[in-house]
């Protein structure tokens, strides 16, 4: 019986670093979509993860076609897998944005995703 509980213990411990390393936070979904073409204005963002962020220790950034970076706030009250923000009025151009997120597990996760505001007619 001993040996059936101290075997059950360490096949148990072998599962937790698995289950540790695979918590890194991984974009599921995203809007804008990765070279999508928006009007001009203002683009709301949101990214869904597959685990929980700290989104008070994330960054996120949107960068002109001359490489200028905006700084986005990030807005409160999102779900914990989330990132949600919006741009200041965009003119036509292309845009990147660009995330640094802190998954509750301490691994850090970067990203970027291209996308191009169109002139409107």
């Amino acid at each position: 019986m001993i040996r059936l509980v101290l075997l059950c213990l360490v096949s148990l411990s072998c599962l937790l670093p698995l289950q540790r390393a695979a918590a890194h936070a991984v974009i599921v979904s995203a809007q804008p979509a990765a070279r999508s073409v928006l009007p001009a204005g203002e683009v709301a963002i949101d990214l869904e993860f597959n685990s929980r962020i700290d989104a008070t220790r994330s960054r996120l950034a949107v960068i002109d076609g001359e490489s200028r970076s905006t700084t986005l706030v990030i807005a409160e009250g999102a779900p914990a897998n989330r990132i949600q923000s919006r741009t200041p009025a965009l003119a036509p151009g292309k845009y990147l944005l660009e995330w640094y997120v802190l998954s509750t597990d301490g691994h850090i996760t970067r990203g970027r995703l291209k996308f191009d505001v169109a002139t409107t007619e």
